[in-house]
């Protein structure tokens, strides 16, 4: 028996410093209220990580607080993916 296989359907969560550099790629135009949280994110790997003292939560909530310009199906996606780590 093969014990170091993955069960099927787990996968390791998505680090928050690529779903920034997805975020940067797809929205081009970046609210200016939304930027300092989207630079923030750049330099997290998970919500527990603090930038400036400021706790990670904090960050992605206020990304998610101002970005509400941002649409689309990539943007649906994404921010139901940063709210599933709050």
């Amino acid at each position: 028996m093969d014990t170091a296989r993955r069960p099927v359907g787990l996968t390791t969560p998505r680090p928050i410093y690529k779903i920034a550099q997805e975020i940067s790629t797809l929205w081009r135009t970046v609210e200016y209220s939304a930027r300092p949280f989207l630079d923030a994110m750049r330099l997290m790997e998970r919500i527990h990580d603090n930038v400036d003292d400021t706790p990670g939560r904090a960050i992605v909530a206020g990304f998610l607080d101002h970005a509400n310009n941002w649409r689309g199906r990539d943007a649906q996606r994404i921010k139901a993916e940063l709210r599933s780590k709050l």
